[in-house]
Order: C-alpha cells, then structure tokens, then sequence
C-alpha cells in the first residue's frame, strides 16, 4: 500500500481530470456546479461507492477505501483498518437474556487518512476551510475554483486570498490545538482563457505551517 501525501493526492486529482474529464470531452460539465460535482465527487449520498474521483483513486492506489458524506465530509479516504472490538448496545437483549450487544465489524474505520471537501463556490471556500481544522487526518484536502480568466483578468488575486486565508485558518486553529504530521492541501481549478484548466497547489504542513 503506497505512502499517500499532498503531491501524491494532487497529481492523481489533476490526472483524474486529464483522463476522466477533458479526455472524454465532458468539459462542458464546469459550467454545472452540480453535474461538475456528481461528475467529480459523486451524487451527495453516504456510501462506499459511485464516487468517480473515489473510484479512479482506488485504481491508482490499490489497497484505499473511501467512504461519501460521512459525518458529513465530502469524501473521506482511508486504509481498511476497522473497529472490531466496539460492542453495539441492545437494551431488549438484556430483557430477552442475550448478549449485551453485537460487534461492529468492518464497518467503521479506525482512522481517516484523507477527508476532502470540495466547494465550487469561490465565496464560500472559507467555510470549508474552516471545517477542515474541526477533524483529525493525516491529510486534509480543500478542492475549490477561481472564476473563469478573461481576457483583461486573470483573477490572480483571487487565489493569492484564498491561500492566505487558508493559512491564517489553520494557524489560528494550530494556536487553540497543536496537530503534528498533519498536511493541509488546497487545490484551486481555474479554467484559461483557451479553454484549458489549471490547477494551482498550496501545500500547507503543521505545526509550523510552511507553504509550498
């Protein structure tokens, strides 16, 4: 099972979309915030499958699981470590003189790797920042976009704020509660004015919150 960090998980997103997207000339989903997501993402449902990113992962790294919308986190990536010794509580056992509970088995994860959340409002991208320092990972990802280049604008500012903001976040966050070995990613789409997409990079690593 291969070492997963920022880089890694940037190169297979931007990969994914090479082969999944513009290869299969579906661009024309980036002008549907939601098609572009059940495209990319998946459907908002929790469960373990009919993610399209979730799935070309799997095929990239052999060994991942991932999981939709659990606690409410976009797409969580994990290896297949579970629970198995946590007991499910039954009241009407202990009436009915069986066993206390029934274990969980295969169900829960022991830990979550990965937790991406994507954001295709630019506005809103905050909110997600802030979301992200609320859970544990070892690797947390932020996929959102800048609006589309213009002629006279390229919207540079746009990403600059975004990864400023990002990193007070995050500091502010590291201030309250320190997290170690822990790496923070922003990836910002934007599409050029030839048609093509870009994908800019922000690697952010704890505590000290060195910017790559």
């Amino acid at each position: 099972m291969d070492k997963i960090n920022a880089l890694c998980f940037y190169e297979t997103w931007c990969l994914f979309v090479s082969k999944e997207i513009i290869k299969k000339e579906r661009l024309s989903l980036w002008m549907d915030d939601l098609q572009w997501t059940n495209n990319t993402i998946g459907i908002k449902a929790s469960d373990k499958k009919y993610s399209p990113f979730g799935n070309f992962w799997k095929g990239k790294h052999p060994g991942w699981e991932y999981r939709k919308e659990d606690a409410l986190v976009d797409l969580s990536i994990y290896r297949p470590e579970y629970l198995n010794d946590v007991m499910k509580l039954s009241p009407g056992g202990i009436i009915k003189n069986k066993p206390l509970g029934e274990k969980i088995l295969n169900k829960y994860p022991v830990f979550y790797d990965i937790l991406v959340e994507h954001e295709n409002n630019t506005t809103r991208a905050f909110e997600e920042m802030y979301k992200l320092t609320w859970y544990r990972a070892s690797l947390k990802v932020l996929i959102t976009y800048n609006w589309d280049e213009e002629e006279d604008d390229d919207y540079h500012h746009v990403i600059q704020t975004l990864s400023e903001n990002f990193q007070k976040i995050i500091h502010g966050a590291n201030i309250k509660n320190p997290e170690t070995n822990t790496e923070y990613l922003l990836i910002v789409g934007q599409k050029k004015a030839d048609n093509n997409i870009i994908w800019d990079k922000f690697i952010y690593t704890s505590p000290e919150l060195n910017i790559n």
